[in-house]
């Protein structure tokens, strides 16, 4: 099933496909995110892996922007450091989390580019 899911996504990011409408997935996607983040602590490290690639290419395509549920978050997290997860699942755990730093790091260029704007637009009201 899992497979099945992210198919649209993996034919979209590896350019097989430019008809393919993701913002058509999100109802879906909201209505079984808990559970796909649920399979990330599955027994059967091929389900944690195909699970943890679709997450990881949702966070690429902005379906976490608006979650707020901080242990999903977090279970998804832990992926990266817990022995009991594959190379694989670690490897984009920690993508995951660079996708996550990125969006804050993102947020904070903006909030230095209006106080840098203001600055200047504050000296030259002064001159």
């Amino acid at each position: 099933a899992l497979g099945g899911l992210a198919a649209p996504f993996f034919a979209v990011s590896g350019g097989q496909s430019t008809k393919i409408d993701l913002d058509k997935m999100n109802n879906v996607i909201a209505k079984f995110l808990p559970r796909l983040a649920d399979c990330v602590l599955d027994v059967d490290s091929v389900v944690q892996e195909e699970a943890m690639a679709l997450l990881l290419m949702l966070a690429r395509e902005g379906f976490f922007d608006e979650v707020e549920d901080d242990d999903m978050w977090n279970q998804i997290n832990i992926c990266a450091i817990t022995e009991r997860s594959t190379p694989r699942v670690r490897r984009d755990a920690l993508y995951f989390i660079m996708e996550q730093l990125e969006a804050f790091d993102d947020g904070e260029l903006d909030e230095d580019m209006q106080r840098q704007k203001k600055w200047s637009k504050d000296k030259s009201v002064s001159l």
